[in-house]
């Protein structure tokens, strides 16, 4: 899951913290400099989540994908975005772009 909206009053800690209250796991508090999140989850008991924060203007990270509870494949984040905002048209471009 790639959360790229800042926390608001109802999910201080981004959705990941949301959900991870609602599952009844320990807080989870995002670092001041880095406040949205990139996480994988997989869903063995207990769960585990594999967390990087992020923000705006910062690369990607690989992040695991899990198949299985035990088999994952890496994600490259930013390498598929990079190679599909190149197949974006120009128009398009300047428009998300200002």
């Amino acid at each position: 899951m790639i959360d790229p909206f800042p926390p608001t009053r109802h999910d201080p800690q981004g959705i990941h913290g949301l959900m991870w209250e609602e599952l009844g796991e320990p807080p989870f508090d995002l670092p001041a400099d880095r406040r949205l999140t990139m996480v994988s989850y997989c869903a063995k008991s207990p769960i585990r989540a594999y967390v990087e924060p992020t923000r705006v203007r910062l690369a990607l990270t690989e992040m695991p994908m899990f198949l299985t509870k035990t088999h994952y494949i890496r994600m490259p984040l930013e390498a598929t975005y990079m190679q599909a905002w190149a197949s974006v048209p120009q128009r398009w471009r300047s428009v998300v772009e200002g």
